[in-house]
Parts: structure tokens; sequence; C-alpha cells
């Protein structure tokens, strides 16, 4: 029994440990090489994770922008490569651990179990002893001596561990599938329970438009009509009506009743009030996001879906949606157009339109704060070697300041925000435009010009503004807020009055000037 032992001891003892020294440096020397970089795979993680929050925060706060510029579509897309870019990244390190999950498993677990099994087999082969001695105890020391040897290796441990870890893994994917589904259950009952809230407000303030209103006809029509919501009528025709409208807030608060008007190439609109009027309200209805209690609203409408398209009617709000692209975004937004799609036509006739609302210096400040930018860039690279050669080839990509990709909406003033949303109307050239207070940044004779502009290119203007102004451009005023059981009136804009106001407006533009000055 004493020499056997003393053989394992040889055996495990003295070749054993240097060769698994040996081994697992050049286990761990293996795994390293296979190792990715995870500081710069999760510092790109972390910067495609913000980039996804952002553009999904972006879509929450300008909603309602969006959907006036029927930029659905175009903000999906956003959202939909934001998202991509993100998972393809998580993909590539998932993928990575795998690779590297594998090399670990080979060198960690499945290497020292064929290690052991040939460590075994050299024992019994060197230190055995001869069949004869080995029938003679029945292979009771042989058997001992190996088990001592298995013991070395502990591949049971390891195993066992490798499972536990791994159900555990299995363990956290299936709780976070559960928290979804839970998450998802939540998010149905609040759209339920938001449906009911809707519809029971609704119903209440039509009930209490009905009562504002009186015994009248208008008041029996919003009876008639408060369950079952007002309508939202397409036409060929080139009209926007209002017909005996109730406008109700989601929230309950009625704006106006029986609110009846047109507007026409022939005969314009000028919505008036005071701040929080309700003239947005009117214009959410003219758009289609808002659902009116009652009455109908006809829209014109040459397409074939239940809303009119940007060529039809175009919404300029105050403040203008910018969108995340370049220069020529700006412009053609929801639309993009890539540089190499762009021909020098198309080119001449956007950078025409900026030249009308006066900002066509935004192409050539932006292409030639490129050149500075490049230029210095060089004169700092000369001394850093050939590191920057990528960054000159990538500046030299940008072509001209229409491909110029910035946050625009901290770079560009309110008034040239303003201008660039009468530019991207002109662009689209719609039949009709709602402008809601989109020129309050600008001077009135800017504004003049704007508004010039708009009516030359054959778009039938509805100005949405706290006062009158230019009326020389508006037939009609429909004023709401106003102290009347219904909430508005409306009235022709005389000859006399429009000249009154024309010379206020000018007096208005030469201070603006002077100020300016």
């Amino acid at each position: 029994m004493v020499p056997d032992c003393l053989c394992v001891r040889v055996c495990v003892c003295a070749a054993s440990p240097a060769a698994l020294v040996a081994y697992y440096a050049l286990s761990l020397r293996v795994v390293r090489l296979a190792m990715p970089d995870y500081t710069a795979l999760y510092r790109k993680s972390s910067e495609l994770d913000a980039e996804f929050l952002r553009v999904h925060h972006r879509v929450k706060t300008a909603a309602e922008q969006i959907a006036f510029f029927d930029g659905g579509a175009r903000e999906r897309e956003i959202v939909e490569q934001a998202h991509e870019e993100l998972m393809d990244h998580q993909w590539k390190i998932n993928w990575m651990n795998f690779k590297l999950g594998m090399v670990q498993d080979i060198f960690q677990s499945r290497v020292p179990e064929v290690f052991q099994w040939v460590l075994r087999f050299g024992y019994s082969y060197r230190y055995g002893g001869t069949d004869a001695e080995v029938l003679a105890d029945g292979g009771a020391s042989l058997n001992m001596n190996q088990a001592y040897l298995q013991s070395v290796i502990p591949q049971i441990s390891g195993n066992l561990g490798a499972a536990i870890a791994l159900s555990d893994r299995f363990a956290q994917v299936a709780g976070q599938i559960v928290r979804v589904a839970e998450f998802q259950e939540v998010l149905d009952e609040l759209e339920e329970q938001q449906d009911a809230a809707s519809a029971r407000a609704t119903a209440t303030a039509a009930a209490d438009a009905s009562a504002v209103a009186g015994d009248g006809p208008s008041a029996s029509k919003s009876e008639a009509h408060g369950a079952e919501g007002g309508t939202y009528v397409p036409t060929t025709e080139q009209i926007i009506s209002f017909d005996d409208v109730s406008i109700v807030t989601p929230a309950g608060e009625c704006i106006a009743t029986g609110l009846s008007w047109e507007a026409t190439p022939a005969s314009t609109m000028m919505l008036t009030g005071r701040s929080a009027a309700g003239k947005s309200s009117v214009v959410r209805a003219i758009a289609g996001i808002w659902k009116t209690s009652c009455g109908t609203v006809t829209v014109h409408n040459t397409t074939d879906q239940p809303m009119p398209s940007l060529k039809d009617v175009f919404v300029v709000p105050q403040q203008l949606l910018m969108a995340v692209g370049s220069l020529s975004d700006q412009l053609t937004y929801p639309d993009s157009l890539a540089a190499e799609s762009r021909t020098e036509e198309l080119e001449a006739h956007m950078l025409g339109l900026l030249q009308v609302v006066g900002i066509e210096y935004l192409v050539t400040r932006w292409g030639e704060r490129d050149v500075a930018d490049e230029s210095q860039t060089r004169r700092t690279g000369r001394q850093r070697g050939s590191e920057w050669d990528g960054i000159f080839a990538a500046r030299e990509a940008l072509g001209s300041g229409w491909d110029r990709e910035v946050r625009w909406e901290d770079v560009l003033s309110l008034g040239e925000q303003q201008r660039m949303g009468i530019a991207r109307m002109l662009y689209h050239q719609p039949r009709f435009a709602v402008l809601d207070e989109c020129t309050s940044a600008v001077s009135v004779d800017a504004e003049e010009e704007l508004y010039r502009a708009a009516m030359t290119s054959g778009t039938t203007c509805v100005t949405v503004s706290q006062r009158l102004t230019l009326p020389e451009f508006h037939q009609f005023e429909l004023k709401v807020g106003v102290n009347e059981a219904r909430g508005w009136s409306a009235a022709a804009i005389e000859a006399g009055q429009a000249n009154q106001l024309l010379s206020g407006s000018q007096g208005e533009a030469m201070h603006a000037t002077t100020e300016l000055h």
C-alpha cells in the first residue's frame, strides 16, 4: 500500500502541479485574447441607449407638432433606426459574450475533465501494477488511488457551479419576461380607464354646452349629437368650415358651442383671442387630432385617407418642430432627401425658398463653418500624425451646408425657426395653411412679406393671432374666448378698420426696425 500511495503522490504532487500551472497560464492568455474591449462596448451601449431615450422623449413632448406635420412615419423611422442600432449593438455584445463563454467553458471545464481522465489513465498505466497484483486485492488499491486523483480536479463542483449559474441566468430572463408582461397588462388597463374617462367627460361637457347655449336650435342639435360626437368630413372642395361645432377639451372644459364659420380662397379667416382662450383647440379640430363633441368639421382633402395630407392642409405652429437631421431636412420635413438624391435644380429651388423668408444665409453659414473647422483641425492635426485623416475625410464628405447636422433647436433663434416654418410650408405648397401664431417672433414688416409670399404661392391662410393684424390678407375675424354664452363671435373686417389697423401695423414695423438697429 505504501508504494502505491507514494506513486500517487509522485504523480499528483510532482508532474501535475507543473502541468496545471502551465495549462492555466496558457488558458488565461487565450481567454484574455478572446475577451472583447468591454470599456468601448459599454460606452457605446450607453450612448446608443441615451439616444434611443432622447428620440422617445422627443416624440412624447412634441407629439402634437408631429401630428400637425404628419410626421408620424418619419419619427417612427427615426425611433426604429435608433432602436435597431441599439439592438444590433446589444446582439454584438451578446455574441461576444457567447464566444467568450465558449472559450472559458473549454479551458475551465472541458479540458480539465479530459486532463483528469488522462491523469488517471497515466497512473494506471505506469503505477497500477501487474495484472496479478490487481487481481490479488480485487483492484481495491487501484480504485482508491484513482478516486484520489479524481478529487484533485473538482469536476463535479465545477459542472454544478456552471449549471447553477446557467439556471440563475434563465431565472433572470424569465423574471424580466414576467415583468414586461405585467407592465403591458397595466398599460392596457390604463388605456381602458382613459377611454372610459374621456367618454364620460365628453358626455358631461356636451350636456353642459347644451345648457349654456340655451333652448335654441344649436342647443337641441348639441343634445342630439352629444352622445355620438362630431363628424370630420373630407371634401375635394377648397374649403374649411365648422357647422354648429362644440369644442371640448379632454379635461371636459367647453371652449365654444355652436361654432360656425368657413374659409375659402375668396374668403379668408383670422382667428383671434386672448392667450389661453382656446385658439389652438380650434387648430387641433381643423387638423383632426381633436374630436369635437358635436357638429360637422369639413376640411379640404384630395386623398383617399380620412385625414388631409400636407398638400391639402398644412399647420405651422408657433414653436416649430425641428427635425432630427440636416439643414435640408428642416426644410423638407417630414420628407428626407439624401445628398445624392438632390439635383442642382432642386437645391436652387430650396435656396430660393429660404431667400423668400430671409434665411438663405444659413446654407452659407454652416458651409463656411465646415471649412473653418476643417482648416483649424488641419493646423492642429499636422503635429499629431495621420490619426486625423479619418476626420478630414469625414468633413469632406459633409459637402455643402445643406448636409450639416446639429441640434437645430439650439442653434437657430426663435425668429429663424418661425421663418423656417413658413419656408417648409412653401416647400410643400398646400392649398390651405393654418398659421398658429407662427410669426410672433418676427417684425411686422417681415411678417407682411411672409404672408405675401404665402398668398403668391396660391395658399389660402387661416391665421391665428392674439389680435387682428395684417387685415389686408383676411376678410373675416373669428374671436374666441369672448364674454358670451357661446364663447365666440365673428364679423367681417371692414375697409376702414383694415386701413386703420394697417397704419398701426406700419407704425409697429418702424418701431420694431428701430429696436433691431
